[in-house]
């Protein structure tokens, strides 16, 4: 596809952080961009500000003969009116994961993939690569912090892109560099099984050509168990595991993770993070080995990483009020909640931990019952509010809810509650919080409205001190 040709293009589902950020750079190409969504949100108002234009409802009036493509969020179901009038007069329509293995062709692309990691990493190799002078197109599934976009538009050859295995998607994409963070199961009204999550990323994988690389984490036993009868080159890292790259002596204070990286057993420095848990030094180490195949500067690398801030909704605080702290965070894997509640414990270890967690998807709940009872156990305080659905992802069968995780968590003697919305929840932190308390708000859902609502009916409250 010719993307000079290109001129006008209009978005179903612009307010998805994915199809957002491909609108984003086609505005900074000075394309004329339009697009729909459902709702108003801070992803349609700079989107406005940017240039685009944005309507709220999908309307079979938004779409026009003169548009040149159609793109579509995998969110907008196939009878959506918008998408039935483009295929009806004929418009080209590519959804998201389409359009963007059509945006890598003819560069090279570097695809950040895995369960859990992606988009923190992808953010340092971007943040890296950019302190570099490389000039990278990005695109990533959070908005990072240092250039206040997920998205950024580069003149020279290297597009990074996080890639989500979510229904395949990556499996449109082309790369000639693949990071790989961790294999587990996950998406389970998608995938079967483990094996299933497994056969996709091989079969990922197996879109590098001869000459391309793949940088995995010997730390996942999943991805150890699938390199075997690699045809390209591969580069390993990890903390805990026998591997090329290596990070040790890690040490977290001041605020500060440091750590010493290892390649081949020799030491090529000490390093420096602002985000904390072991995790991001994991994420760290793995942009380091990828920069520096690229022959990128050590020094270059360092000082990204030192000035690397995080992503949204990434161990992001919103406020501080009254000396309490709130903490919003995109967790919503049991392994991602017991990492995250791990690096909040090492961050505030005198500090008393609050943990609302809003669940997310009904069968991902259901697939990964037994391992989110047991993901909660650094956090002092929990609340768990119902389940939240994703628009355009309505499961057929509701066969489990919140009620039936928080009965089993009890069992295991954690201190708990119930509070299935997210108002109410506000209403009852708002009555119990303490001076020096900790409140981290997770899930991918609408519970980031939650922090907001605390954080302003706070600074009108006199908090009663430490008990």
């Amino acid at each position: 596809m010719n993307f000079q040709n290109i001129k006008k293009i209009h978005f179903i589902g612009i307010g998805g952080i994915g199809v957002s950020a491909i609108a984003r750079i086609f505005l900074e190409q000075k394309k004329n961009v339009s697009g729909s969504d459902l709702s108003e949100s801070g992803i349609t108002e700079e989107l406005r500000d940017l240039g685009a234009k944005v309507f709220i409802g999908h309307r079979k009036d938004n779409i026009s003969r003169d548009l040149d493509i159609v793109v579509y969020s995998p969110a907008v179901p196939e009878d959506n009116i918008e998408l039935q009038e483009a295929k009806k007069i004929k418009v080209p329509v590519l959804s998201y994961p389409q359009i963007l293995g059509q945006m890598m062709k003819n560069k090279f692309s570097i695809c950040i993939s895995g369960t859990h990691g992606k988009t923190t990493t992808t953010a340092m190799v971007s943040e890296i690569l950019t302190r570099a002078g490389l000039d990278p197109t990005v695109v990533v599934g959070s908005e990072v912090m240092n250039w206040r976009s997920n998205a950024r538009w580069g003149e020279s050859k290297y597009f990074i892109v996080e890639a989500c295995e979510y229904r395949r998607h990556f499996l449109n994409y082309s790369p000639h560099l693949i990071l790989l963070t961790n294999i587990e199961y996950d998406h389970p009204d998608y995938y079967k099984d483990l094996q299933d999550v497994s056969n996709a990323f091989r079969e990922f994988i197996s879109k590098l050509p001869k000459d391309g690389l793949l940088i995995a984490c010997k730390d996942s036993r999943n991805v150890e168990k699938i390199l075997e009868n690699i045809q390209c080159k591969i580069v390993t890292y990890g903390i805990s595991s026998n591997a090329k790259w290596k990070a040790e002596d890690i040490k977290f204070e001041n605020g500060e993770n440091k750590f010493i990286v290892k390649k081949n057993n020799k030491i090529i420095g000490d390093f420096t993070l602002w985000v904390p848990g072991k995790h991001n030094v994991q994420n760290a180490l793995g942009a380091i080995a990828l920069a520096s195949e690229l022959n990128i500067p050590y020094h270059d690398i360092r000082k990204a990483l030192e000035n690397f801030k995080g992503t949204w909704r990434r161990f992001s605080k919103r406020g501080e009020v009254n000396n309490i702290i709130i903490i919003d965070d995109y967790a919503h894997h049991p392994t991602e909640i017991k990492t995250t509640l791990e690096a909040t414990r090492e961050f505030y270890p005198k500090k008393r931990i609050w943990c609302v967690f809003q669940p997310h998807q009904h069968a991902r709940i259901l697939g990964l019952f037994r391992e989110f009872i047991t993901s909660f156990k650094d956090a002092d305080k929990l609340i768990i509010s119902d389940i939240y659905n994703v628009p355009g992802r309505e499961e057929k069968t509701e066969t489990i809810s919140s009620k039936d995780l928080v009965q089993e968590i009890k069992k295991i003697g954690q201190d708990i509650k119930y509070i299935p919305k997210l108002d109410k929840v506000k209403d009852y932190l708002l009555h119990h919080l303490k001076s020096g308390d900790v409140v981290i708000c997770m899930g991918p859902g609408d519970i980031y409205k939650l922090e907001g609502m605390l954080v302003k009916e706070l600074k009108c409250m006199k908090m009663p001190n430490d008990q």
